[in-house]
């Protein structure tokens, strides 16, 4: 089979990071949900990615199912990074409105010395 972006994310970034999570709450294996609708068979699971990438190479998964699941756990991976950001971005926000306002006084605490 060629290299595949998706299975390559699969294999070394999501994968490892569900069975570490798996192993942090003492589960046994880590599932690997990729969400179809009814008329395309209903969800499936996997737990491992030699299963995953059987079913690609047999064509009994789709890309266009593959991709959202992979997308959707990509985000779950992302997100504390993003909140980590907004969260500093937010500090940074109120630091700087405290500065204007920290200014504003001063400045008409020095016209009122004057």
């Amino acid at each position: 089979m060629d290299i595949n972006p998706i299975l390559e994310y699969l294999k070394y970034i999501i994968l490892p990071w569900l069975a570490d999570a798996a192993d942090t709450a003492g589960e046994d294996s880590f599932s690997f949900v990729v969400e179809r609708g009814d008329d395309h068979g209903g969800n499936l699971v996997y737990h491992s990615y030699e299963d995953i990438a059987k079913d690609f190479e047999q064509l009994n998964l789709h890309p266009g199912d593959l991709k959202p699941s992979v997308a959707r756990e990509i985000n779950k991976l992302l997100q504390p990074v993003r909140d980590h950001f907004a969260y500093w971005r937010r500090q940074k926000n109120y630091l700087e409105k405290s500065r204007k306002i920290v200014t504003k006084m001063e400045l008409r605490k020095r016209k009122q010395n004057t």
